[in-house]
């Protein structure tokens, strides 16, 4: 009889026949076989089992066949023979018929019923024939691929004998089978395979020659180590302790990468491996070969370990490694896992200068800029302030600690699945998906990381002048403004923070001044894009108190050296940024003022309103504010319970216009209420016998409100346009009403003055309003507006590009000035 269990006597075969073209004779025959196989005749038995071999098995639903005619059941009792050629075929065969029937719920309940795993465990102590072990480690493997199976071989204690066999048999198949079977043990009691060593007993075999055994060991122990606790950590060091050592020197094998990346989840393996020179090998391999997803993950776990990173720190090319696989494209995918290990170093001072020293804080700000343009959501519309704002001491379910943050990594179940039948069909450990690694949380956690490291390289004593680059201050900022808040509140302190921490080193001041960082900081945060919105607002004080922080440093002796220096000696461009930059951080009045006059910073100032209109505008509004310059807006007045139309009289008099249309009005009210049309109309002039009198220089708009209000005045009876508000304040001047001049040009500052007619309103100031004794402030008040109001960024700079374009751009840089 050869391995399989198959005869080798062709006679014995060549005498068997059979019709088996009907399905209902087979049937009987396998009936009629169930009947032979319960002989007490050990020949019959054979032969009835070596037809079940090659006839029956064979067939499709032989097997299923021989089950529903409870051909099965006769096995159970062979299992007990003496006979070595019926038990050996009997095994075979059995084996097989598990391996199809291991989903049937029936059958598995008749292998418990009759106690097969006891059989099955008494055969396997009893026996020293290697046949009979290696097929009775094939049936147990075959067995506990049910769960229920599983647990009951458990039951039967059939894991200590195998796992003795194992420690104790030189022969290379049983070692295969009963590694296969305790592999599939484990699903169903792991901690019993752990309390018998079976762990350390399969690392024992590390050192074999046998290929194929090996790759077996290592398939075995890939299934041991998940999860990896201290106990099989423990176990992986084999009987000689060298267990780890063995692993690491095999490290191109890539089913060897798996069980390291198993084992890196243990802090006590991965400080063996560590002594195994794990991070060495992992580093040389990825230096030289191509991207291995298995060594990547491992080694951003085992970043955890102090020993580790010590590790990396002291290997050629760790961190340059490191830092390579983080700006590669190809395993974007692992960007969380890579910037989680290198948070691990948070403190680990001399580890994070040396990556600095490489290009760390390029690499972290690349890597939070693209986060921003991927996740940042910022807002295009007023948000309402539904609820206050979270203090930065309420308490929040967000992480608010600086510590490295929890590491996630979710093992695939589906890694290895050692359903076989045979050592040799035992499928290769299926490598995780990419998705396994591409968890949701992930890319939530990628910024977070990056925050904290870059906080971190902030508190360190060293200056460090890329953190202070126009770069790293921007994307800071981007970030600071795509975040959702208060979502994501916890990382906006964190990143506000970070930016404070930074703009607070005066070993910065000069970079920051330089490279025009303070505007940024201003147009970002500072510069409202809506009326009455809560986010926009926040930012505004976020961005107030960075620039705050700044001011410390410019309003101190070297602060004002600097800037002092710049405005004097250095080029057009400088000097211009830097006069753009001083109403922004500087808040001392009398400083502010010998800056701005003593080097001719203001008139600099004025001069960007043409060639950087946002900047100096943006400077300007800083700059009146800092002076204390207020709104000259006053209380808008509301009309209530007005009656006015209901008053109004009779028209009995026309006036007819330039334009040839004619306005009514009543001749009685219009003497009673103006002066000069009291004089028109009694004092013997030729309009007082006319019907309808010639008037000039009015328009019909300015004439019909004008004839209201002279009657009865009320804010209700004004036009809305601002334009012939205008020229209701020169009419009424004309004629010589001067209340009722300042109560319309009252109307006109506080409610028709805004963003959109600033221009027309500074325009007529300087040209008619001047003539007026009532209205010469008019242009000085416009610019104190368009300076000091509440209003978006856009606004202000529309209203100031329009006065600009005007003709009277002049009077207004004048007035500025003043």
């Amino acid at each position: 009889m050869d391995i399989d269990g198959e005869i080798s006597d062709s006679k014995t075969v060549s005498e068997l026949t059979l019709d088996d073209k009907s399905d209902e004779h087979f049937k009987g025959k396998v009936i009629n076989l169930s009947n032979d196989l319960k002989s007490d005749s050990s020949k019959t038995v054979f032969k009835a089992l070596h037809y079940v071999r090659v006839k029956v098995i064979e067939r499709p639903k032989g097997i299923t066949y021989l089950y529903e005619c409870g051909g099965t059941k006769a096995f159970y009792k062979i299992l007990t023979t003496a006979n070595p050629e019926v038990l050996n075929l009997a095994l075979s065969i059995l084996g097989n018929i598990c391996s199809v029937l291991v989903s049937n719920e029936g059958f598995c309940d008749e292998l418990i019923k009759y106690e097969v795993g006891n059989k099955l465990t008494t055969l396997l102590r009893k026996s020293t024939d290697k046949k009979i072990q290696r097929r009775v480690c094939r049936l147990v493997g075959n067995m506990a691929q049910c769960h229920a199976l599983g647990r009951d071989l458990h039951k039967s204690n059939i894991t200590v004998v195998i796992n003795n066999l194992l420690g104790t048999t030189d022969c290379s198949e049983v070692k295969l089978m009963g590694l296969r079977a305790m592999r599939w043990l484990w699903e169903t009691d792991k901690s019993q395979i752990v309390r018998i060593e079976a762990v350390k007993t399969a690392a024992a075999f590390l050192e074999v020659e046998d290929h194929q055994l090996f790759k077996l060991v290592i398939r075995t122990l890939v299934v041991f180590t998940q999860p990896c606790n201290s106990r099989v950590a423990q176990q992986i060091g084999g009987p000689s302790g060298n267990g780890y050592s063995l692993i690491v020197s095999k490290i191109k094998e890539s089913s060897v990468n798996v069980l390291i990346l198993n084992l890196s989840h243990s802090p006590e393996a991965r400080v063996e491996l560590c002594k195994a020179g794990a991070v060495q090998e992992i580093i040389q391999k990825l230096t030289s070969d191509k991207i291995d997803s298995y060594l990547i993950t491992a080694l951003c776990v085992m970043c955890r370990e102090p020993m580790v990173r010590a590790s990396l720190r002291k290997t050629p090319d760790g961190f340059k490694t490191l830092l390579s696989l983080l700006v590669n494209p190809k395993i974007k995918h692992f960007y969380p896992e890579l910037l989680n290990a290198v948070s691990q170093f948070n403190y680990d001072t001399p580890s994070l200068l040396t990556m600095v020293k490489g290009g760390l804080i390029g690499v972290l700000v690349e890597k939070l800029g693209e986060y921003s343009k991927m996740h940042g959501e910022p807002h295009f519309e007023s948000i309402p302030q539904m609820a206050p704002p979270l203090s930065p001491s309420s308490p929040s379910s967000s992480r608010g600690s600086l510590s490295p943050p929890p590491y996630v990594f979710n093992t695939d179940p589906a890694m290895y699945s050692p359903r076989c039948s045979t050592p040799e069909s035992d499928s290769p450990a299926t490598p995780l998906s990419k998705s396994s690694w591409s968890h949701s949380e992930s890319s939530s956690e990628m910024d977070s990381c990056i925050l904290e490291v870059l906080c971190q390289l902030t508190y360190q004593g060293t200056p460090l002048p890329a953190l202070a680059s126009k770069t790293t201050i921007t994307t800071f900022l981007k970030y600071i403004v795509g975040l959702r808040y208060p979502q994501s509140r916890q990382n906006f302190l964190k990143a506000t923070k970070a930016l404070s921490s930074i703009v607070k080193c005066k070993n910065y001041f000069n970079m920051i001044l330089e490279e025009e960082s303070i505007i940024e900081i201003e147009k970002y945060l500072c510069r409202t894009q809506h009326s009455d919105c809560w986010e926009c607002k926040r930012l505004e004080e976020t961005g107030k108190s960075v620039l705050c922080e700044l001011g410390t440093a410019a309003q101190s002796g070297l602060g004002e050296g600097e800037i002092t220096y710049r405005l004097t000696t250095s080029s057009e461009t400088v000097k211009t940024n830097i006069s753009l930059v001083l109403p922004l951080v500087i808040e001392q009045p009398n400083l502010l003022t010998t800056l701005l006059f003593g080097h001719h910073a203001l008139q600099i100032l004025l001069n960007a309103l043409r060639t950087r209109t946002e900047d100096a505008v943006a400077s300007l509004h800083n700059l009146f504010t800092t002076l204390g310059v207020m709104n000259p807006q006053g209380n808008v007045q509301v009309c209530s319970h007005c009656d006015v139309s209901s008053m109004r009289m009779e028209s009995n008099i026309s006036f007819q216009l330039d334009d040839g249309s004619i306005v009514h009005a009543n001749r009685e009210s219009l003497s009673h209420g103006c002066p000069m049309f009291e004089a028109m109309f009694r004092g013997g002039f030729i309009e007082s016998q006319q019907a309808t009198v010639q008037i000039t220089d009015i328009s019909s708009s300015c004439l019909s409100h004008l004839t209201r209000v002279i009657d009865q005045y009320c804010v209700c009876s004004l036009p809305k346009d601002h334009t012939t508000l205008l020229e209701m304040v020169t009419a009424s001047d004309r004629f010589l009403l001067p209340e009722l001049t300042s109560k319309i040009l009252s109307n006109v500052m506080s409610t028709a003055l805004s963003y959109a007619t600033t221009a027309d309103i500074f325009e007529w100031g300087v040209s008619t309003g001047q003539n007026l004794s009532i209205a010469e402030n008019v242009p000085s008040q416009v610019v104190r507006y368009i300076m000091v109001a509440e209003m978006p960024a856009a606004f202000r700079v529309h209203a100031i590009k329009g006065i600009l374009e005007g003709k009277s751009s002049d009077e207004f840089c004048h007035i500025a000035t003043d």
